[in-house]
């Protein structure tokens, strides 16, 4: 970056600059160590040189091409040689300590999810500046906008200014953990590889090499030649090497009374059950819940459990005993229940498949002793009464002629037969075939929902060039609008461009970008 705009003079003595203020933070003049400038320090040019005038202020960063240190002048052209005749001024604030709670309006949060937007770095501390009326906590994300970080994965950090007074009260000392020889690192944001390591390699510290001058702080590991920066792994336990959990292992979460989870609670409650789906070479699990699939977990947070233990699992189909009339409508009025969340202490969660009184898809948490698992003449009979032509249905069997595929939404276009089959249709009209009602699991489906499945889409999936309706507006973006999608997907929107406004938005398929004619072939 250029000269800095902002820069307040807060003290000085004798003529020198001894402190000054930027962005909020303070920064010291560091005297004669002005030779051991630092990332992140703001030099003050001292001489006039070309585009670079003395007095201006510059941040100390590194030359992302060649891995040295570095200002950039009024030309934002990399201009080392300030450094030589400059004041290096360093921020006071010793560095952030990492707290298991929810964040607080002040506190500091760091995203650590592998995947992040444009508009997030995982590389730096972003202040909460506030918690909105949803209890979510909102920063300043690098476009400037206010951003919602309900839905991501991170640590929450406070800011400690006096590492001493932290020492005496915590007992903990939040200095900087420096690599030693023997330590393990995993590669998380690799820079300047020369093809000796990638993302996600778990290497051995040989050497760890301290900043002097313009190189920067790096180590050396074994069986490679190459500096690896700080900003390119983290220091890792031995034990993180070999996660305890399986792919398929079945899992209850187990956070302790008062301790926010490393990741975030996202949509989950504490005692769910689910099933691993994936494990990190980072250690980090991935677990399919009933309230929230790709849950990011760490080991310690999990508890296997096994099948014996559970009553029920997601899919059962259950039915209430005499005693479930003590609820007021998952009583014995309902013919058929779902079952779509295993909790704790016996708690299920389950959907309303048929009642003889209530209408709605209400998700209910009930106790497991009051139910049992239906049977299939239960089951039969209840999606029997639930199915009529004009419904829509996904098709979870073999159908008859096999020729509409398990999986594929259809719609009932005449009643059962003599032999007790539905005549089930393609949703494009292009085929027919028949299933048993057992076969057949009725679906709501919205209109909008629809222009993707009668595409030959699964739902909310779009591509780069759909044309595409918006149904719900944003950022300059109106409800109505007809758009092009530019990226696919982020948090289930995709990004849609519309004149000279491009965000993030819900939309409906008006034109799949395999069928638009307007396009180069």
């Amino acid at each position: 970056m250029s000269k800095l705009e902002g820069v307040k003079i807060i003290d000085a003595k004798n003529g020198e600059i001894t402190k000054i203020q930027y962005e909020g933070d303070t920064y010291v003049n560091v005297g004669d160590d002005k030779d051991d400038f630092k990332v992140g320090d703001i030099a003050l040019n001292k001489e006039d040189v070309m585009v670079a005038d003395a007095g201006n202020f510059y941040k100390v960063v590194e030359n992302e091409s060649f891995g040295f240190m570095t200002v950039y002048d009024d030309a934002d052209e990399s201009h080392s040689d300030i450094l030589c005749h400059a004041d290096i001024f360093r921020n006071i604030v010793v560095g952030f300590r990492k707290v298991d709670r929810f964040p607080e309006e002040g506190d500091y949060i760091r995203f650590t999810d592998e995947d992040l937007p444009d508009w997030i770095r995982g590389d730096k501390h972003y202040e909460v500046i506030r918690i909105d009326f949803w209890g979510d906590p909102r920063i300043i994300d690098e476009d400037g906008d206010d951003y919602d970080i309900s839905g991501d994965s991170y640590d929450v950090f406070v800011k400690v200014e006096d590492m001493s007074e932290e020492e005496e009260e915590d007992g903990e000392d939040i200095s900087e953990v420096k690599p030693k020889p023997g330590d393990k690192i995993r590669i998380t944001n690799p820079v300047m590889t020369a093809g000796e390591y990638d993302k996600d390699d778990i290497l051995t510290v040989e050497e760890y090499v301290p900043a002097e001058g313009f190189r920067m702080e790096h180590v050396i590991a074994e069986d490679t030649e190459i500096a690896i920066l700080m900003k390119e792994f983290e220091i890792i336990e031995d034990d993180e090497e070999t996660p305890p959990f399986e792919i398929g292992d079945k899992v209850k979460l187990v956070i302790e009374d008062g301790v926010y989870p490393r990741h975030g609670w996202g949509a989950v409650d504490n005692g769910e059950i689910g099933e691993v789906t994936y494990v990190r070479s980072d250690g980090v699990i991935k677990v399919d819940f009933p309230s929230q699939e790709n849950w990011s977990a760490n080991h310690n947070e999990l508890e296997l459990i096994e099948e014996a233990d559970i009553p029920f699992v997601i899919g059962d189909y259950v039915v209430p005993l005499p005693s479930a009339d003590a609820y007021g409508i998952t009583n014995t009025d309902m013919n058929l229940g779902k079952v779509v969340g295993v909790g704790d202490e016996g708690i299920i969660r389950i959907v309303i498949v048929s009642h003889r009184s209530f209408e709605g898809s209400t998700t209910f948490h009930v106790k497991s002793r009051y139910f049992r698992k239906a049977t299939e003449e239960e089951i039969e009979a209840a999606m029997t009464e639930e199915l009529s032509v004009g419904d829509y249905v996904k098709v979870v069997g073999i159908a008859h002629f096999e020729i509409i595929d398990e999986g594929t939404i259809a719609k009932i276009i005449a009643n059962k037969d003599d032999e007790g089959d539905y005549k089930i249709e393609l949703l494009d009209g292009t085929d027919y075939d028949y299933a048993k009602p057992e076969l057949l699991e009725k679906v709501e489906i919205s209109d909008r929902e629809l222009t993707y499945v009668k595409a030959g889409r699964e739902i909310n999936h779009n591509k780069v060039g759909d044309i595409v309706r918006v149904t719900e507006g944003y950022s300059g973006i109106r409800e109505g609008d007809i758009g092009v999608v530019t990226n696919e997907q982020f948090d289930g929107f995709p990004k849609v461009r519309v004149g000279d406004c491009e965000y993030f938005v819900e939309v409906e398929l008006v034109a799949p970008v395999e069928t638009r004619v307007d396009m180069d072939a």
